[in-house]
């Protein structure tokens, strides 16, 4: 997601052969939630449309890497005029795909990168 200013999802990430993901959230006067979503569905998800039986994903828990405080998967981040560099980890062990979902944005913009480890 780059420079994001809309409600929608991310490019997905395939994430298979990672165990865990950092993902950076870069956000610049950002109102709106953030979801990490992830799927073990062999085709690619859409992230930006309901869940179903041939739409399968959730939300999942993330890690803030500063205090280590823990962001649960449906709730997700709600942000309020943000402007920060925050970094969360994420259990992606056994997923497929990877994505983040922005929703009820009013303002700002919000750029997401992520980085794969497997040990």
């Amino acid at each position: 997601m780059d420079a994001a200013a809309s409600n929608g999802a991310s490019r997905e990430a395939l994430v298979l052969d990672y165990r865990h993901i950092v993902v950076a959230v870069s956000t610049a006067g950002f109102t709106g939630t953030l979801k990490f979503a992830g799927s073990i569905q062999e085709t690619t998800p859409d992230f930006g449309a309901a869940q179903s039986a041939t739409n399968a994903f959730d939300y999942v828990q993330a890690q803030k890497m500063e205090d280590n405080s823990d962001v649960a998967g449906d709730t997700g981040l709600a942000l309020t005029t943000d402007t920060s560099v925050t970094l969360y980890e994420v259990n992606t062990n056994a997923l497929r795909h990877f994505a983040v979902v922005a929703s009820s944005v009013s303002a700002g913009s919000v750029t997401v990168q992520l980085l794969g480890s497997s040990n």
